[in-house]
């Protein structure tokens, strides 16, 4: 593995540096430097890739450069402004209680263990397989993000900010090997984030330190936090956006609206779900803002447009090459996956409400989950599997798991609704008006999520960003209601229930037989998929042995494609070139017919495959997979 993935994390410490001398705020400057320099760092993620993508220059070389660059520059604002302010550096001493500290070294210890699994395991999840790490691979190649043909359609239209800051690893490191540190630095960064928020929201030190143990206990996060999924990094963006609201709200400040649009922009550019999470937030501050400053109106509006505008801008380069593919900014839409509802009516409301919740209620015993299964199948009816509701004929079932698409977070569903409650009939609480305009907000979400989006048995992951934005008011409701000893004994025991999920991730296990550390890194790309180990490793040795260099995938829509890079290009001599042919899709206007592979690798089993004016005849198969030779 190379070193120069030292420049990207060496450009983020000199901004996060110069923030940090810039900023006059005492007891938060380090968080609050932090979450600044993350949002400008992101923004360059976006800039450099685009730019180097104009250029047919995503190399090494091009990638690096800039980041040396961009260093310097930053190097330069230090000399040239901040002389004589290094005694900034140094925060306020002040005394930590041992209940914050006690709290903090329980995050600390969930993070590291989180950090270490990223580190040793390879990307595993079904997602990469299909399109998030695919998709980079072919960058590389491609030297440029424009779209290409593909069979798997989602590598294109998908919305790609985490995997162009994965781009940037995958290009200095030589590998693959850092993949997962950009969804465990999210998680890090989150708790960072929501500490903030909870300061914010009035919070002391032990509530704010609280908060974060609350976001870094919930079992989806922790099994997300060493993948190479994007739900952890669009948390970690929609919870700047919501700090910097909250900071506003104080005081409307043209660099904090500023951050918040940016914030907004890396959000959107992550996953579509953030439009979802997004608008309640913005929409309700919005109206506060009016509210409580109303002879600031034409600030106030002024303010919205500069965040509306940064937030359309930052994602506006993928929404165009949308638009020129396929008519319009969000991708294909119905005429591909359709993920809303065919219709919404209060019935369908309720059931995806409850069976969205009731992703969450699985516990280790069979018993109980089959009695919860029968009871929401009672409820519900008829709506239970609504297929106008309801993904692709999927069918509800209340389940218990250690897996990263599927894991749901019990107890902090818990926690969530008795804090909801607690906001809403306890009147002492209910006074504390940003607390009950917060966590009425975030209630909304978890409604508009269930009037926009199909129901999915996956959900639970993209549920993510609620759970961890909960985490504040949660923290602050309980502080509310029981003493500062009986808040210490709750961090120990939620840490307890939620520690499983760190070492039994059922994707990248810390213990047992095939735990990360006995496991051939090669094996584990196949550890949710088993089944096809074999039959990947020998079309790629089959193909390595020929000495073919020009390879044709014909894959189905939803394949794994990464682990064939992975072994062909670790099994064969010479420099690869690999495309999609034979794609039946919109991306098939994209093909270049000047471009002749010599082999195909396909997932399906026919005895030849047409390829332009050629003929290929399959020369090794097994059920999974076959490889063609003209």
């Amino acid at each position: 593995m190379g070193l120069g993935y030292f420049a990207p994390l060496l450009c983020f410490l000199l901004i996060f540096l110069l923030i940090l001398l810039r900023y006059d705020g005492k007891a938060d400057k380090i968080r609050h430097a932090f979450i600044y320099a993350a949002v400008v760092w992101g923004i360059l993620i976006v800039i450099s890739t685009e730019a180097l993508s104009a250029l047919e220059a995503v190399s090494f070389k091009g990638i690096f450069l800039f980041w040396f660059v961009a260093s310097l520059f930053v190097l330069f604002l230090l000399y040239a402004f901040q002389r004589g302010k290094m005694g900034n550096l140094i925060p306020t001493a002040k005394p930590t209680r041992i209940s914050v500290i006690s709290i903090f070294s329980i995050i600390t210890v969930f993070v590291f263990v989180e950090g270490l699994v990223a580190l040793i395991a390879p990307p595993t999840n079904w997602d990469a397989m299909t399109y998030h790490m695919s998709r980079i691979v072919h960058w590389i190649q491609n030297r440029s993000v424009a779209f290409y043909p593909t069979s798997i359609l989602r590598q294109d239209y998908q919305m790609p900010w985490a995997e162009y800051a994965l781009l940037h690893f995958q290009v200095l490191s030589g590998g693959d090997y850092l993949a997962n540190l950009v969804q465990w630095f999210s998680m890090a960064g989150s708790l960072v984030g929501v500490s903030l928020i909870a300061r914010e929201l009035g919070a002391d030190t032990l509530v704010q330190t609280l908060a974060a143990l609350v976001a870094a206990t919930i079992p989806m996060g922790i099994l997300q936090a060493s993948s190479a999924q994007n739900d952890l990094v669009v948390s970690f963006w929609l919870i700047c956006l919501v700090y910097f609201l909250l900071r506003m709200r104080r005081q409307l400040a043209w660099k904090d609206a500023i951050a918040t649009g940016a914030a907004l922009g890396l959000a959107l550019f992550t996953k579509g779900t953030a439009y979802i999470y997004a608008f309640p937030f913005l929409a309700v501050w919005f109206l506060a803002w009016v509210v409580q400053r109303r002879s600031d109106f034409i600030l106030i509006f002024k303010i919205t447009l500069l965040v509306g505008v940064l937030g359309l801008l930052i994602p506006s380069p993928h929404l165009i090459r949308n638009t020129n593919l396929f008519g319009r900014p969000w991708g294909p839409g119905v005429d591909y996956q359709k993920y809303n509802n065919d219709e919404i009516t209060l019935p369908i409301v309720f059931a995806n409400v409850v069976r969205n919740a009731g992703l969450h209620l699985g516990t280790p015993w069979n018993e109980v989950n089959s009695f919860v299964q029968r009871s929401i199948e009672k409820v519900l009816g008829k709506e239970i599997n609504n297929p106008s509701s309801t993904w692709g004929g999927e069918t509800f079932q209340v389940g218990f798991s250690f897996h990263e698409d599927l894991t749901g977070n019990l107890i902090h569903l818990l926690m969530w609704g008795v804090s909801t409650i607690l906001v809403l009939a306890n009147r002492k609480i209910r006074e504390d008006r940003n607390l009950l305009l917060y966590s009425s907000t975030l209630a909304g979400t978890f409604l508009l999520f269930s009037i926009v989006l199909r129901w999915q048995p996956w959900h639970s992951r993209l549920h993510l960003p609620m759970f961890i934005l909960a985490a504040p008011a949660v923290a602050i409701t309980f502080a509310r209601v029981m003493s500062r000893n009986r808040l210490l004994v709750m961090a120990f025991v939620l840490s307890g229930l939620s520690s499983p999920w760190l070492f039994l991730n059922a994707s990248r296990p810390l213990v047992g037989i095939n735990n990360i550390f006995v496991k051939p890194r090669e094996i584990q790309y196949f550890v949710n998929r088993p089944w096809i180990e074999e039959a990947y490793i020998g079309a790629a040795s089959s193909v390595c042995q020929m000495d073919y260099h020009r390879i044709g995938l014909v894959l189905g829509p939803n394949d794994w494609e990464y682990p064939l890079w992975v072994l062909l290009n670790k099994g064969c001599s010479g420099r690869l070139y690999i495309e999609h042919v034979n794609v039946t899709n919109i991306s098939s206007r994209l093909v270049d017919q000047a471009i002749s592979p010599e082999v195909i690798i396909a997932t399906r089993n026919d005895a030849e495959i047409r390829w332009s004016s050629m003929t290929f005849r399959k020369i090794w198969s097994t059920p999974e997979v076959a490889v063609y030779a003209p």
